[in-house]
């Protein structure tokens, strides 16, 4: 799946240190998918990285646009432990 980072997007996964492979994994194999409450426009993809404890990384993207636009990336601490 082809996609571009937002400049936030770019600037947080380097903060980060995100491994794009991750991000990537997230797009093209997401654990689930959420939409967001306040736009429709927008998605949240979940993925699971086993090989940091489970962590999940969260990746919000504009699902209507092509190449996919990610707008943030972050390891939400809201989902630790939780099962998906």
């Amino acid at each position: 799946m082809q996609y571009k980072l937002s400049l936030h997007a770019q600037k947080v996964e380097e903060e980060r240190k995100i491994p794009l492979e991750w991000i990537e994994n997230a797009l093209n194999y997401p654990d689930f998918i959420e939409a967001d409450i306040k736009d429709v426009n927008i998605e949240h993809r979940f993925y699971k990285i086993v090989k940091y404890d489970n962590r999940i990384l969260r990746v919000i993207c504009k699902k209507n646009t092509e190449p996919k636009e990610i707008i943030t990336a972050f390891l939400d601490r809201r989902m630790k432990g939780k099962n998906i």
